[in-house]
């Protein structure tokens, strides 16, 4: 399984919101995002984008190009930009 592109994706998307935070708050921020957004994406991503996995820009784009395909969990974290 390729979990680990998806999860840099999302905490890529949540850096720029965390810098406010001290390290450790961010860290943990992150990794109960990247959590979240796997557990959210990562069907959507293997059945819907399986040839963008595990390029970061084309698992985005492709997101993009079937937003209205995504599920409700990984539509309301795709919107948020996480």
């Amino acid at each position: 399984m390729k979990i680990a592109p998806i999860a840099l994706w999302c905490a890529a998307l949540l850096s720029t919101a965390l810098l406010a935070a001290t390290p450790a708050a961010a860290k943990q921020k992150v990794d109960r995002a990247r959590a979240e957004a796997e557990r959210a994406c990562y069907l959507d991503a293997k059945t819907l984008c399986p040839d963008a996995m595990p390029d970061e820009a084309k698992v985005t784009a492709c997101f993009t190009a079937k937003r209205t395909q995504l599920s409700p969990a990984c539509g309301a974290i795709f919107d948020k930009g996480i």
